[in-house]
């Protein structure tokens, strides 16, 4: 028989977040002093007696919700427990505090739901309690945003949760609610307080041994050090020989990355030549697809662009620019095209086909020199099957030094150089390129 790892690790792996969920919630239940523990990180500026009462998990969406009484008024914790994968999309509905948008971040969605009398009236239901009357105030609510590592706090992050402050502004352009979500390693929440806890059980401290094992630091180094974000280390993450924090660690750089490129090029109307473009945008993935990974994305918004949907031809915004796309099977950079609303454009399989050899012309060697000159893309086109991302990509493993890196500036740099390049070849192309967009 083969060797098995020990029985608690044996059962985390099919859901780690549910797993690691209902474990610190039972923890929570159980331990009158890892209550103690855990609610005083949260709450250490807080003023009065605190009370713990009561913790669930997997209960509407909410990965662990607590309940506690501060000087006697009943307050609630929400923590969204996340171990590998970035939040998720979700979309405005009756449970949603009236903002703008139509698409919003797991956390965003999260905490507007508290302002709506249908949620917190099916939460007091499911909850099961008489006392719980004041859950319908927001201003008696926490939130907590939990992942395996936070070591690049004070270093440009300042929370881990895709929060966009532009989104809560007021009538006068003001910020009207700030994020509301504090961001907290294992360590610092589960690890510590729990080390630091003398009247475990054997189940419990079991899971303690467990944990500490699976967020520290064990193979790569000083976490906080730029070259931790290396394609090397990377590929010991996909290739699953990285603890939680490790990776963890790895998801921070990728963020800061994400920081760097957005601010660099803010605002996109003082910093680019061409004039086809009207906006400029970054943003990061995890868990990308079947395969896993880490996907980061900068592009040019180009309004009124022709796309094919429904068997008709439709004005949408376009996106153009870099993806690096790094999973269990390579690492590339894609040079893209695609509808800006990617999934509202549909292509009919009647129109896909002119649509993608006009694609094809578009992003080409003679349009994008600059950006071909960087790349050395294969000649290989990858066309749209089902929506309209269509892209020309080069494999990092086998395209010379110049796309290889060892630090994260100098992947920074890559992304710099070729975002320049795209700039600059829609400046110098531009009577080419607008027939084609």
């Amino acid at each position: 028989m083969a060797d098995l790892p020990p029985f608690i690790e044996y059962i985390s792996l099919s859901n780690k977040e549910l797993f690691h969920s209902r474990a610190i919630a039972w923890i929570l239940k159980c331990d009158n002093e890892f209550q103690r523990n855990f609610l005083n990180t949260i709450l250490h500026q807080e003023d009065g007696k605190i009370e713990f009462i009561d913790a669930l998990s997997e209960i509407s969406q909410i990965d662990i919700l607590v309940l506690f009484k501060l000087n006697g008024l009943m307050q609630y914790l929400h923590v969204e427990n996340k171990i590998k994968a970035s939040e998720s999309l979700k979309k405005s509905d009756a449970y949603t505090l009236n903002v703008d948008e139509t698409i919003l971040s797991q956390t965003e969605y999260y905490y507007s739901r508290v302002y709506s009398k249908k949620f917190t009236n099916r939460l007091i239901k499911q909850i099961g309690r008489a006392d719980c009357g004041s859950l319908s105030n927001s201003e008696n609510w926490r939130f907590v945003f939990l992942k395996p590592s936070f070591v690049l706090q004070g270093n440009g992050l300042t929370h881990l949760n895709s929060w966009r402050d532009d989104i809560w502004k007021n009538d006068q352009g003001n910020i009207s609610i700030l994020n509301p979500w504090v961001s907290f390693s294992y360590e610092t929440l589960i690890v510590n307080n729990l080390r630091n806890t003398q009247t475990l059980s054997l189940t419990a401290a079991e899971y303690v041994e467990f944990i500490k094992k699976d967020f520290s630091n064990i193979r790569m180094g000083d976490l906080k050090n730029s070259d931790h974000l290396s394609y090397q280390n990377v590929e010991r993450v996909l290739g699953g020989l990285s603890s939680s924090l490790e990776e963890g660690a790895m998801n921070e750089w990728f963020m800061i990355l994400k920081k760097d490129l957005s601010d660099t090029f803010t605002p996109p109307n003082e910093s680019f030549k061409n004039k086809l473009s009207i906006d400029f945008n970054t943003k990061f993935l995890t868990d990308t697809g079947n395969n896993g990974g880490f996907l980061i994305e900068s592009c040019f918004i180009i309004k009124d662009c022709e796309f094919p949907h429904n068997q008709k031809m439709i004005k949408r915004e376009g996106r153009i620019g870099i993806q690096y796309e790094h999973n269990t099977n390579g690492a590339k950079l894609k040079f893209f095209y695609a509808a800006n609303e990617y999934n509202e454009v549909k292509p009919d399989k009647t129109q896909r086909k002119l649509y993608v050899n006009r694609v094809e012309q578009l992003i080409s060697d003679s349009n994008f020199p600059g950006v071909r000159n960087i790349l050395n893309w294969d000649q290989k086109f990858n066309g749209s099957k089902t929506k309209t991302f269509c892209s020309r990509s080069a494999d990092m493993k086998y395209n010379g030094e110049k796309l290889t890196y060892e630090t994260y500036q100098e992947l920074k740099n890559i992304f710099l150089k070729l975002i320049v390049a795209i700039d600059n070849d829609l400046f110098e192309n531009q009577e080419m390129i607008r027939p084609l967009l």
